[in-house]
């Protein structure tokens, strides 16, 4: 398990190379557009381990938030219903 920010980024930077290296037009192409758009997220996850199942419950607890808020207007009332239901670090 990756302990740092920079320990992953090197780990990173690493597999770019190699797929640089490789010479195969599509994975080079694959490693650019990966390294261009999303190094940072994909660095970020060897740290923080939130997987997609979390972020699932996440994003449909939210939706069902905003379904129950249909016709109000009151957005920071809304924020903080968002804030009640994830109260604490539980998904860290």
């Amino acid at each position: 398990m990756l302990t740092s920010k920079e320990e992953s980024e090197s780990l990173w930077d690493e597999w770019v190379r190699l797929a640089l290296q490789s010479k195969v037009q599509e994975i080079t192409k694959f490693a650019k557009v990966q390294n261009r758009r999303y190094r940072d997220g994909i660095t970020n996850s060897g740290i923080y381990r939130i997987r997609t199942s979390v972020l699932e419950g996440i994003n449909n607890k939210i939706k069902v938030l905003k379904r129950l808020a249909y016709g109000f207007r009151d957005f920071e009332y809304f924020f903080l219903r968002i804030r009640d239901a994830f109260r604490g670090n539980a998904y860290a």
